[in-house]
């Protein structure tokens, strides 16, 4: 059985396509082994650029989450902030994959602010160039580990930047097709069923769904053994994140003592 992280992993990886420009942010290790495995495995002629840095070589993620500069020393080129920002501008970037706090099923998301349970407001990091990035990048992918109606709201507590953007949403119970008309659903993950999705999402969605196919042997042992061996995908995840973080630690104490 595929895991949660592995289920959306690969569900990120399908969403390229041939002659994609793929961004992937800072902090993502999903979003980028996604890249690399969709590169290695799918969509050969993928460009990825990870942060600033174009075409990484297929590399364990964590030696560039424990050593910052290796992405940047091995990649193709190194863009500037302002070539980065010209070139999605000028509409160079066609996919980016996100992962905000709440996406609705009209496709706004929110990285802004939310409610907690006393009822005040919570501020989040923010937005950075989400606003802008999202009105130029041609698809816009948010994803969770996780599926639950805190993540997946009737509506949003607070648009960040403009709404509408996010067209799929892929958690580890399924695949959602999101805009202005209403949300579709197009598979589920493995092992879950539509009356658990529906129970634990907040919009209303139509639709007969697939099931999305499960992750290839060739796919499993190039994420486990080539593009995340310490499993550091699992930082995203609610429950598997203490113990990631700890291995991280651990590798970042030998690298230090090295």
């Amino acid at each position: 059985m595929t895991g949660p992280a592995d289920a959306v992993i690969w569900s990120l990886a399908r969403q390229c396509r041939p002659g994609d420009v793929l961004v992937v942010g800072v902090g993502t290790p999903i979003a980028l082994a996604a890249g690399l495995l969709a590169r290695e495995l799918l969509v050969p002629d993928l460009t990825l650029i990870a942060s600033s840095a174009v075409q990484p070589p297929l590399h364990d993620i964590a030696v560039s989450m424990v050593d910052p500069t290796y992405i940047p020393r091995q990649a193709t080129a190194v863009l500037g902030h302002t070539e980065v920002l010209d070139l999605i501008g000028r509409g160079g970037i066609t996919l980016q994959f996100v992962s905000p706090a709440e996406v609705d099923g009209t496709g706004a998301l929110n990285t802004t602010r939310v409610r907690a349970p006393d009822g005040t407001d919570r501020r989040l990091p923010g937005a950075l160039a989400l606003p802008d990035v999202a009105v130029l990048v041609g698809r816009l992918v948010a994803y969770r580990i996780g599926h639950s109606k805190r993540f997946l709201p009737a509506k949003v507590h607070h648009v960040t930047g403009a709404a509408g953007r996010v067209t799929r949403v892929v958690t580890e119970a399924a695949e959602f097709a999101v805009g202005p008309d209403r949300a579709r659903i197009i598979a589920l993950q493995p092992g879950h069923d539509l009356d658990q999705v529906r129970a634990a999402t907040g919009f209303d969605f139509t639709g007969i769904p697939d099931t999305a196919p499960d992750l290839t042997a060739e796919a499993r042992q190039l994420l486990d053994t080539a593009i995340d061996r310490h499993h550091l995908r699992d930082l995203e995840s609610r429950d598997g994140r203490p113990a990631a973080r700890a291995r991280l630690q651990a590798l970042t104490a030998q690298e230090t003592t090295r």
